[in-house]
């Protein structure tokens, strides 16, 4: 059982481990019956957390779910590092239980959030695209994950003139 104290925490990891990004998959022409289809673009929201220390991605995956993947550092003499994610409605449910104790991230959770709420009852594009988003929801995924790379990049409304540099 999750408590008020381990979503706190973990709020806390994100704040300052972590990172909330809406992506646009790489689009590839797919040949279906012989044609190219008109493929619809695919948005996806990750959150995840690296550190060199794995016990705490494996804690995330054990309360949240996801995957945890270790990478080697090539260069120099560096750690090895431990990556967890989650992704679509299973990052979005936890971004909505973490959203009260996130400080920096919170205005990326709330972003993330109504972008993955774009992706409830839609169509999804089969083979071919035979079943096509519509437009506006499309464009509104686009809108939302730019916002997105704006907040992650340093952008901050409530900030004097909106970005920060330290």
């Amino acid at each position: 059982m999750i408590v008020e104290t381990d979503l706190a925490y973990v709020a806390g990891i994100i704040d300052g481990e972590g990172s909330i990004v809406i992506y646009q998959r790489p689009m590839k022409k797919i040949i279906h019956h012989g044609k190219y289809g008109d493929r619809t673009p695919k948005h996806e929201l990750n959150v995840s957390v690296g550190m060199t220390d794995r016990k705490i991605p494996y804690y995330l995956k054990d309360l949240f779910g996801g995957s945890v993947c270790g990478v080697t550092q090539r260069s120099g003499n560096r750690k090895p590092f431990w990556k967890w994610s989650v992704t679509g409605q299973r990052a979005s449910d936890l971004l909505k239980r973490l959203l009260p104790f996130l400080k920096t991230k919170a205005l990326q959770a709330q972003t993330a959030i109504v972008f993955q709420d774009t992706k409830k009852n839609n169509p999804k594009g089969g083979a071919g695209g035979s079943k096509q988003v519509p437009k506006e929801i499309i464009n509104k995924r686009i809108e939302l994950m730019e916002i997105n790379k704006r907040l992650n990049g340093g952008y901050d409304p409530e900030f004097m003139g909106g970005y920060y540099d330290c």
